[in-house]
């Protein structure tokens, strides 16, 4: 068997070098070479790192250069980690961009990275596992995302929608522990049919015994749910819906973790 071949098949290549030595102490250094298959100079340099370091010198080196030419210097990445450390939030492109940094994008990332100042994103499966146990925290019909859509971005459906005058505009509600949805279309996006929508919901909750005052309401600042006039303290048609029932709402747009938990369902 060639030497290069047991190296990819072996698990233990340390064993092999130290018999491929003492074989090459006893038999020389050709025939070792010949019966390994491999080149003298394969030998002598295992041969050679044993006698200088005995067992040590048989494992593997680290292949890193000594010398780097075009490596950044030091005082350079101090400044980089610094100002990472000033502006957490802050990419390489922007660190670059506002403070002339005479460097790449790619070496102030490898930099900032090497400082340990990048938050690894979790994988899949972990964002998966932290939904489910923020789910199992919430009560059912305690926290509920109203939204509304446009049909008219589906290719087969707005033809039919102008031909039959169908309606354009699904409300949706859903609940985020349970999953459980509620559909309501409308021919117009207003603050009026927002209205509407969230009374019946609200009404069939609170019909259904429902804490009204454990409810919340998630929305987005579409005009359907803010009226047509955004104002610190106005408060549209919609909300004052909510506020009658003895509801919450907020009005601020959902974060990335909540569209995730909002799409998640429980197996």
């Amino acid at each position: 068997m060639v030497y290069y071949e047991i190296m990819n098949g072996i698990n233990n290549i340390f064993n092999l070098r130290l018999n491929m030595v003492q074989m090459a102490q006893t038999k020389g250094i050709s025939q070792t070479a010949r019966y390994y298959k491999t080149t003298r100079n394969t030998v002598r340099k295992w041969l050679v790192r044993y006698n200088q370091q005995g067992l040590r010198g048989l494992t593997n080196r680290k292949r890193i250069p000594k010398h780097i030419p075009h490596k950044t210097p030091k005082a350079i990445e101090d400044k980089i980690i610094e100002l990472r450390k000033a502006h957490p939030a802050w990419g390489p492109e922007r660190l670059k961009m506002h403070y002339n940094i005479m460097v790449s994008t790619k070496a102030i990332a490898r930099i900032i990275r090497q400082a340990g100042l990048v938050r690894r994103r979790k994988k899949k499966w972990k964002r998966q596992r932290d939904l489910r146990r923020q789910k199992q925290c919430l009560k059912p019909f305690r926290l509920i995302q109203v939204d509304v859509k446009d049909l008219n971005d589906i290719n087969k459906y707005w033809p039919q929608m102008r031909s039959l005058h169908l309606p354009r505009y699904p409300f949706t509600a859903r609940d985020v522990r349970t999953g459980g949805i509620w559909y309501a279309y409308a021919e117009s996006k207003d603050s009026t049919n927002g209205a509407a929508f969230i009374y019946y919901l609200l009404r069939q909750l609170k019909h259904y015994g429902v804490n009204m005052s454990e409810v919340t309401i998630r929305i987005d600042n579409g005009v359907e749910f803010v009226g047509h006039i955004l104002k610190k303290h106005s408060v549209s048609g919609f909300s004052e819906v909510i506020e009658r029932f003895g509801a919450n709402y907020r009005r601020i747009p959902l974060r990335a973790v909540d569209r995730a938990m909002l799409r998640y369902h429980t197996s």
